[in-house]
């Protein structure tokens, strides 16, 4: 800072100055991510503000906030380019020589109005009004929980550099597509990402939200305001396509909107119509950004020399929480590192921390095999996979084989009698009744020879009957073999004779058209009158893990 500067406060007024001598690290962080959080009045303004915070005679900070609707990323390019010129200038006692500008936001404004008036504005509109065709999908992580109802957002930021190693397989696969043609790191890294979207939510048609400039006149480059324009991304994934394809596939799809990117976003919103109050962010909710070069120092700003060679930028501070989650690359001479933007009221810290774990595998895993399908490509690291896989059902239990499956439904029954077992339509048996009435028919059977491991058939519809002459086999000793009453008579006749039964179980209104048998026929609905004279008390056998349950036939295909 130039000591004899003068700084006239009433010229701006959202100017502070304070001195924070006496505070450490940590208080000065927080005084400064206080000040960064302070909402701006829209009606009144300003919306802009400045803080200058002296740490020491030789260290201050300067924050700079402003509202998004003046402000967005090239505006900080542009603005820290004329400060840091005109600091230098003024430490030297040079003037600022800061060139007129050849246009104003005003401008922009009345090039934007002509453009959606003219028959390129048109065009660009249907583009955009094909592409978002049908029912726009609504992206919902499983990784994401309820806000408070204050709705504060609480912006959190998680930072990972990627390893030398991985950046130089990255580009060699990205200059290795089919056709001769290469793939930009920006499609690379968001095909990536809507990949392991799919992966977390099942959804295969995704819409990324993607920034752009928005400055289509080179007039407007310089100029400080909200020019940011987004645009919506939209991909429906096959798991069966190779990777490489799906980027070529992406990569074209990214290059066709940015050939549209003009057109804004607001009024593509109003087109379709989808805003809502129950609806915060319309058309996406998730965002990708690539930023190319060194944000510190982007072109044209001057080297960190002179009265600069000690300026140090904290990134700490930065806007974030528009969007429930925001992956941003920042590529640099060194490689490229990952930013996972979010709000910590929606998503945990733990479920980011992994979220950019499964991102990180997942190019691992694509730049190892760029040509396999996109199923084949794992997001999940070994250990995962054996915990999702092998410890998550590792469910077996040891059992008391020594009882059957009738004794654990007679221990249920004497400990909850009264408690609903089983409902048919308007139906319904308690674990009492339904007990009694499968011990009455037990006894039947046992009257009739059956025994352990003697095969009953079983031929009813869905029914409470079913369930009691399943139990009442069971309880006899016997194993039950269950026919379906639609099948052919031919079907039922060879399962019958198969399976050696001596008595079948049905209802009245299947018993004329089965097949002839040569055992007895008993209807559990129209003969219960006879069952009923049975004693209600248990009297079935001990069963054992190794007794016969049941007979089933089946197709082959099973």
């Amino acid at each position: 800072v130039v000591a004899d500067a003068q700084v006239r406060r009433g010229a701006v007024d959202s100017f502070g100055h304070e001195d924070v001598s006496a505070l450490d690290e940590a208080e000065l962080t927080a005084r400064l991510t206080k000040e960064a959080a302070t909402p701006f009045l829209l009606s009144e303004g300003p919306l802009m503000r400045l803080l200058v915070c002296t740490a020491a005679p030789d260290r201050h900070v300067l924050l700079f906030v402003a509202h998004h609707i003046v402000f967005d990323g090239v505006s900080m390019f542009v603005l820290l380019n004329e400060l840091f010129h005109t600091y230098e200038a003024f430490g030297l006692g040079r003037p600022a020589g800061l060139k007129p500008l050849p246009a104003s936001y005003a401008d922009f404004v009345a090039w934007e109005r002509r453009f959606l008036e003219s028959s390129e504005g048109a065009a660009s509109r249907r583009f955009w009004l094909d592409r978002l065709s049908g029912t726009l999908p609504r992206l919902t992580l499983p990784i994401e929980q309820t806000p408070d109802a204050a709705g504060q957002v609480a912006a959190r930021k998680l930072t990972l550099g990627l390893d030398d190693a991985l950046v130089s397989r990255i580009r060699d696969v990205c200059r290795a597509m089919p056709a001769a043609r290469s793939v930009s790191y920006p499609a690379f890294f968001l095909g990536i990402y809507q990949l392991l979207l799919y992966r977390y939510t099942g959804e295969s048609d995704i819409i990324v939200g993607m920034p752009v400039a928005g400055r289509p006149q080179k007039d407007f480059e310089g100029l400080i305001g909200h020019f940011v324009n987004m645009i919506p991304v939209r991909c429906r994934i096959d798991d069966q396509q190779p990777v490489r394809d799906f980027l070529v596939d992406l990569d074209s799809t990214v290059l066709d909107g940015l050939d549209h990117s003009t057109y804004p976003f607001v009024s593509l919103v109003a087109d379709l119509g989808s805003g809502s109050a129950a609806q915060k962010d319309p058309v996406f909710e998730v965002v990708f950004a690539f930023q190319s070069g060194n944000l510190a120092r982007p072109s044209g700003m001057p080297q960190r020399g002179g009265l600069l060679q000690k300026l140090e930028v904290l990134d700490e501070f930065q806007q974030g929480g528009e969007y429930k989650l925001s992956l941003e690359i920042i590529e640099s001479r060194s490689g490229f590192a990952v930013n996972l933007k979010y709000d910590a009221q929606r998503i945990s810290e733990s479920h980011i921390g992994a979220f950019m774990k499964h991102y990180v595998n997942l190019i691992e895993s694509v730049v190892s095999e760029p040509r396999a399908g996109l199923r084949r490509h794992a997001w999940l690291s070994g250990e995962e996979r054996a915990q999702e896989l092998l410890d998550w059902n590792a469910t077996g239990r040891e059992y008391e084989l020594s009882k059957g499956l009738h004794e654990w439904f007679e221990e249920q029954a004497r400990l909850r009698p009264q408690a609903v077992a089983a409902t048919y339509e308007s139906q319904e048996l308690s674990y009492g009744q339904l007990d009694r009435r499968a011990n009455q028919l037990a006894h039947h059977l046992k009257n009739r020879c059956v025994k352990a491991d003697t095969v009953v058939g079983l031929c009813v519809e869905r029914s409470l009957e079913m369930v009691i002459g399943l139990l009442g086999i069971l309880k006899a000793g016997g194993a039950y073999a269950p026919l379906d009453p639609h099948y052919p008579a031919e079907r039922l006749a060879y399962m019958l004779a198969d399976c050696g039964t001596p008595v079948l179980l049905t209802q009245a209104r299947w018993a004329q058209t089965l097949p002839a048998f040569a055992g007895e026929v008993l209807c559990l609905d129209e003969d219960w009158s006879r069952i009923a004279q049975e004693d209600e008390g248990p009297g079935g056998v001990k069963g054992s893990g190794q007794d016969l349950a049941y007979v089933i036939y089946t197709s082959g295909s099973t």
